[in-house]
Formats: structure tokens, C-alpha cells, sequence
């Protein structure tokens, strides 16, 4: 027999069902708010501080330096504020390596990766998408802090992609590159390119992986904004022993890193997963 279920029951559900949609509603609003003012801050720092370092500094390595920590400083800031409203919060285990030469890879689970990772480390320039480095708003800022177009996939970006790391590293930066490409899909980890592990290689730098877990996860490739997580996600950035490729092939380091990251994610070792060979 049916147990018949009073009014005040009813309109107790219903009263949660709303409760949760508005939460959740209020969350994806301040997280859109949060990006919009990240977008913003980065116009602000291309078409002000640009043009003032680049006035008052004549040295192109001093000029960078000093417009990548103003933008690290600007990151930590922006992370802190996220954190006080509770709707990302990074996390850091392990000593993030000295400023200098090596080659820096990670899995790319959220939006803010490279963020969290610069705003520690703010002398790393980083290979970002060819769209960002080449856009009217904030490519300046970018090509300025010494950050490296992706570009397009084919053979001839892909050389000059090489060439321009290799120069970041003879100057004494620190390059940060994701194999995946892109963001890691949801619950799951892309093939990593072995090309940062072969530069790695032929300029005698160390690689430092750097394992990054976004619980619960939020901000992901396809991701809606409106859909983040009611418990705030913490992003755990782990610092890893750094690899010296003169005792492993490029090809064989990329393989075990990779397979290493998907175990700690748990993501099935299936055949597309291998490294690209």
C-alpha cells in the first residue's frame, strides 16, 4: 500500500529543490564574475603596465622579469580572493624548483592551472595558445612575460614552437608546457607530446613534472561555469623529483609519466593513452 506523503513533506522537498538551485545559481554567477574580473585585470596590466615598463626599463630580460612578477603578484591575489569567497583554492606539496633553466610539465585538469603555477613560480613563461598570445586584448602582456604561441599543429609551427623554447631556456627561464595540449577531459587525461621532454633533452635541463588534481573537479574542458561544485574545488599542485633525460629516452620518459599520472587519477591505461610517438 502506498504511503501517502503529507503537504508539509511536499513542500519541504520542494523548498530544498529551490534552495539547491539558487546555491548553485549564486556559485556559477560569482564564478563568471571571477573570470570576467580575471579578463579584465589582464586588459588592464597589457594597455597599462606594458607601455610603463616598458618606458621606465631599457633591458629586454629586466623588462620581462619585472612584468612577469607584477603579473604573478596580480594571480596570487586574484587565487586569494577565490579562496575567500570559497570557489577555488589552491593547494602545494613539495619545493617548486630554484629560478632557473628547466623544463616544467603538468596535466591540465582546470581553467587556472597556469595561474596557480605561475603565481609560485613568476619567472616561467609558458607555451599557451596561439589564439591568446595573438589576441588585441591581452597578447601583449603575453608575448611581453615571454609566453610561447602553440600554434597551429603543423610541422613549421611546430619547429618555430622548439626554436623559441629553446631561446627562453638559454636565457634562463624556466618553460612550462601541457603535453595534453589542452585541459585534461572530465575524469579522464589526454596523450601526452613528447616534444617537451625531447627539448628537455637537447638542452641538458632538468624536467620537473608537476601533478595536479582538482577535487571535486570544476572548471574543466567543457565545463559550463554555471555547473561548479557546491563544496569549493581545491587544486593540488604536487611538485615531482625532477627527470634527467641523459639517463632515458624522451620517448620512454613520456610514456612512464604519463601512465604514472593516470594511475594517481585513476583514468584506465587504455590504448589511445599511450604517449605519442
Amino acid at each position: 500500500m502506498a504511503v501517502p506523503v503529507s503537504v508539509h513533506e511536499t513542500s519541504s522537498v520542494e523548498y530544498a529543490g529551490t534552495l539547491d538551485r539558487v546555491v548553485r545559481f549564486g556559485r556559477g554567477l560569482a564564478v563568471a564574475l571571477a573570470i570576467l574580473f580575471f579578463w579584465s585585470g589582464g586588459l588592464l596590466l597589457a594597455w597599462i603596465a606594458v607601455p610603463y615598463v616598458f618606458m621606465s626599463e631599457r633591458d629586454p630580460l629586466r623588462r620581462r622579469r619585472r612584468l612577469q612578477r607584477m603579473v604573478a603578484g596580480a594571480w596570487a591575489w586574484f587565487l586569494r580572493c577565490c579562496e575567500a569567497i570559497t570557489i577555488y583554492r589552491v593547494r602545494y606539496q613539495g619545493t617548486l624548483p630554484p629560478d632557473e633553466p628547466c623544463v616544467l610539465v603538468a596535466n591540465h585538469p582546470s581553467l587556472l592551472d597556469v595561474t596557480a603555477i605561475i603565481a609560485r613560480m613568476p619567472h616561467a613563461c609558458c607555451v599557451v595558445k596561439s589564439s591568446l598570445v595573438d589576441s588585441p586584448l591581452v597578447g601583449r602582456l603575453l608575448r611581453a612575460c615571454g609566453h610561447v604561441g602553440a600554434g597551429d599543429g603543423s610541422l613549421m609551427a611546430g619547429v618555430g614552437v622548439l626554436d623559441a623554447v629553446r631561446e627562453r631556456l638559454q636565457e634562463g627561464f624556466p618553460v612550462l608546457v601541457f603535453p595534453e595540449g589542452t585541459r585534461s577531459p572530465l575524469g579522464g587525461m589526454r596523450r601526452f607530446r613528447r616534444g617537451a621532454f625531447e627539448i628537455a633533452q637537447r638542452e641538458g635541463v632538468p624536467l620537473v613534472p608537476l601533478f595536479l588534481r582538482c577535487d571535486p573537479p570544476a572548471l574543466g574542458k567543457g565545463t559550463p561555469v554555471w555547473r561548479h561544485p557546491r563544496r569549493c574545488p581545491t587544486l593540488t599542485v604536487s611538485v615531482e623529483p625532477a627527470l634527467n633525460l641523459t639517463e632515458v629516452s624522451p620517448v620512454a620518459a613520456c610514456k612512464q609519466l604519463q601512465l604514472e599520472f593516470r594511475d594517481r587519477l585513476g583514468v584506465p591505461r587504455r590504448s589511445e593513452g599511450a604517449a605519442e610517438e
